[in-house]
């Protein structure tokens, strides 16, 4: 018994050395976003507009989304996204962060 544990120590440990490296929490600049119905309006006016823009227009799948929100807002593309790019099928937790940016530099 104790030869096996002896051997599975070492894959336990390391498991729990990889686990505890993953499980970093992801930080970025929040902005508060109250969902109005001004705001929501201003926000998708907007992202029809570049979505309609020639370089959004050639773009596909995550490069348009990121087109897009440069287009938006270039300063919170910057503040929000250029050091950490969107990836394709990653969850964007960051968008209401965008939104809340985007109406703090309207007012």
């Amino acid at each position: 018994m104790a030869l096996i544990i002896g051997k599975i120590f070492p894959y336990l440990l390391l498991l729990m050395m990889i686990d505890s490296i993953l499980s970093v929490e992801f930080s970025y600049p929040h902005y508060y976003y109250k969902k109005k119905s001004f705001h929501e309006r201003l926000f998708y006016e907007k992202q029809e507009h570049c979505s309609q823009t020639s370089s959004c227009t050639a773009a596909n799948g995550i490069m348009k989304d990121r087109c897009i929100r440069e287009c938006i807002s270039p300063n919170c593309y910057k503040i929000l996204y250029k050091w950490d790019e969107l990836e394709e099928g990653e969850v964007d937790i960051r968008l209401s962060s965008f939104k809340g940016c985007m109406v703090k530099e309207n007012d």
